[in-house]
């Protein structure tokens, strides 16, 4: 078998050398990418599983909700909490005038109107 020399780091090959008649047969074939989708597949299925088992650690919960979500709820609950006041605020005016307007109608209601012409009473 004849002796192989390997191709300089810079890509370049000595005067004279054919890479095809260096090379072995099975090196210059090209190769087989059908399985690659199923080998990714394989292989992101892997990365997934490692990375759910990661999270189901309780050290790693604890982390990830210190660092993560606790400062993010805050920031949440710090930008929108002036609007909250606000909204609650105008839903108990709305509210209160609303049932201030139901009552006044049921007081107005029962009361019997005099007619000042012909003082007789209605209803």
């Amino acid at each position: 078998m004849a002796e192989i020399s390997p191709i300089p780091a810079s890509g370049e090959l000595p005067v004279g050398q054919n890479p095809s008649r260096e090379m072995p047969a099975m090196l210059r074939m090209a190769v087989d990418r059908t399985k690659d989708k199923e080998r990714f597949e394989h292989m992101l299925k892997g990365w997934i599983n490692k990375f759910s088992l990661s999270l189901v650690q309780s050290d790693t919960k604890n982390h990830i909700q210190q660092l993560v979500i606790e400062p993010f709820l805050e920031y949440i609950l710090q930008r929108s909490f002036p609007y909250m006041l606000i909204a609650i605020c105008v839903f108990s005016g709305i509210l209160i005038l609303v049932i201030l307007i139901f009552v006044i109608l049921l007081m107005d209601y029962n009361k019997s109107v005099i007619c000042p012409f012909c003082d007789k009473t209605f209803r």
